[in-house]
């Protein structure tokens, strides 16, 4: 198999998107304009255990007084997500959405890195307004997860 960087390198130029990619670490960055915010994407490999992991992070640090409240809308977002995982640095407030995949016995293709890509960035993107009420508008977690969450109302 090749080098699982080397996939996500061959994927990105064939969408079009720029990067940069740092060959001693096997870490690739980009970012992206989504609907609600920009993301940077940190794309790394532990080749020596196939593992990919998409990084989808926001450019902003949590405020210290905000990590609880942030850490509580964490754990009821991730409570239903069925792919990937938010996270958050309680020690200097960085927050992401993270995705990966173990490759053991398998074959990392384009499609599964747009999916991972994709993935990451519309849940982040849809959580984000969610992010930001809790952090600048006093919204309880509970409270900005069940505004995100719930189904649209038809009339």
């Amino acid at each position: 198999m090749g080098a699982l960087i080397d996939v996500v390198e061959e994927y990105l130029i064939e969408i079009g998107w720029k990067f940069e990619k740092d060959d001693d670490n096997d870490v690739i960055k980009t970012g992206v304009n989504a609907k609600n915010a920009s993301f940077r994407l940190i794309i790394y490999s532990l080749e020596e255990k196939d593992l990919l992991t998409i990084y989808v992070a926001q450019d902003n640090n949590v405020p210290e007084n905000k990590r609880i409240l942030l850490a509580e809308f964490i754990a009821r977002a991730n409570y239903g997500l069925n792919l990937g995982n938010f996270d958050i640095d309680m020690e200097d407030g960085e927050l992401g959405y993270k995705v990966s995949v173990d490759l053991e016995g398998g074959t990392l293709s384009a499609d599964m890195v747009g999916n991972m890509v994709g993935a990451g960035v519309s849940t982040m993107d849809q959580y984000y307004p969610g992010l930001m009420a809790v952090l600048f508008s006093n919204a309880t977690p509970e409270e900005a997860i069940i505004q995100i969450e719930r189904p649209p109302t038809t009339h």
